[in-house]
């Protein structure tokens, strides 16, 4: 069970499956999108979730607002569960749970 939020995914980018392709290729995953660092100001990272994932190969989700900080999605492939920003926390968490197999109390 492998899970992250907004930057988070990230981590996975080095990730290798047995045969050397990128772990995160061809699976559905969210991080923070290009959009959100843009209106949020972030320009000090070196690497930007959106565009870093799909140049790896992941099939990128995401949900859309008025003010994008406020957009939010929560992604669950397989064992693989991602939240587009720290506002997903707590349902990625959940979600993850779930995966697992745990019983989870709403």
């Amino acid at each position: 069970m492998v899970g992250g939020v907004c930057h988070g995914p990230l981590g996975l980018l080095l990730a290798r499956d047995t045969n050397g392709k990128p772990l995160v290729a061809g699976k559905r995953l969210t991080a923070v999108t290009n959009r959100q660092v843009a209106q949020l100001g972030i320009s000090m990272t070196p690497q930007h979730p959106e565009r870093e994932l799909r140049a790896a190969g992941a099939l990128f989700e995401s949900a859309s607002a008025w003010f994008e900080p406020f957009a939010n999605r929560t992604v669950v492939d397989g064992k693989l569960v991602t939240g587009q920003n720290q506002n997903a926390g707590e349902e990625t968490a959940q979600k993850m749970l779930l995966a697992a197999g745990a019983t989870v109390a709403r």
